[in-house]
């Protein structure tokens, strides 16, 4: 408890110091009256009791201001505390508070794993392993889309915000996404595979045929796969005559050959343009 006479000390030492319009943190007011940290929460309150000062305190924090500054009625907007910069982007901020809920799945799915070798609840390990692989995998895309969305962002701060604010759990991550280590790296270019386009619907069974082997490229296209593909609305023998039309005027090659190692061997055709089919002459499997 602060004495009276103290605080009386404090407050004609108070009379010779200069308080900035802006006002100043109340550490820093402590240093100018040089007294005691332990005592300066006292004597800031008895100053402002006896205006000498006028004390703010928002949201926990304490500032100083002049005396001049005491409102009438009410506190003005202008006397807000103005917090110190940290250095920190509040877009990174706002970013990592919407990644929480992602983060907390995975702490839920660590806190279910169970204890023990890995010969023991082989299943249930698998199945979280699995499930953190793909919360990994989301956290990965979002990690890109923010990235593409700002710019003015380094790689290296985003990456340095997600291990300051959960580091354990982006040492899970890491596992099996290095891309999210720490760095300035670039992100690395993810394949997109071009939208196919919708067949039209006026075309005939020969001409829309050519173009489901024409598609397929060197892998080529098995008879029953043209007849998914056509809604089953074409027979076998269709498929056949129409495939020995295309081969007569040389579009296309028709070879027995598999897509697999096992099973039996199943009509197939190729595009001609492409060159002879990779087939394995031995076992017929579809080389491409």
């Amino acid at each position: 408890m602060t004495t009276r006479k103290t605080l009386q000390v404090m407050a004609d030492r108070a009379a010779g110091v200069t308080v900035p319009d802006d006002g100043m943190s109340i550490t820093a007011y402590g240093e100018m009256l040089r007294c005691d940290p332990a005592a300066l929460d006292d004597i800031v309150r008895y100053l402002h009791r006896k205006r000498v000062i006028w004390m703010s305190e928002r949201h926990g924090h304490v500032r100083v201001f002049p005396p001049g500054r005491k409102p009438k009625r009410g506190r003005p907007a202008t006397a807000a505390v103005v917090s110190d910069d940290l250095g920190f982007d509040p877009t990174l901020a706002g970013w990592l508070l919407k990644l929480h809920p992602l983060f907390l799945r995975m702490k839920l799915l660590e806190r279910k794993m169970p204890d023990g070798s890995w010969r023991e609840h082989t299943v249930r390990r698998s199945e979280i392993v699995l499930a953190l692989t793909g919360e990994a995998r989301n956290l990965m895309a979002a990690f890109r889309s923010f990235i593409e969305r700002h710019p003015t962002i380094s790689i290296a701060d985003a990456r340095a915000a997600l291990w300051m604010d959960q580091p354990d759990m982006m040492r899970v991550a890491l596992a099996t996404q290095p891309e999210l280590g720490l760095g300035g790296d670039p992100l690395s270019v993810v394949a997109t595979t071009a939208p196919v386009k919708r067949m039209a619907a006026g075309l005939g069974d020969d001409e829309r045929m050519w173009r489901y082997i024409e598609r397929a490229g060197r892998a080529g296209i098995a008879a029953y796969e043209i007849r998914t593909l056509m809604g089953h609305r074409i027979t076998r023998e269709r498929v056949e005559q129409i495939g020995a039309s295309l081969e007569s005027m040389g579009m296309v090659h028709v070879v027995r050959a598999r897509k697999s190692g096992r099973g039996p061997l199943g009509l197939r055709f190729f595009d001609a343009s492409l060159g002879d089919p990779a087939v394995n002459d031995g076992s017929g499997r579809v080389m491409a």
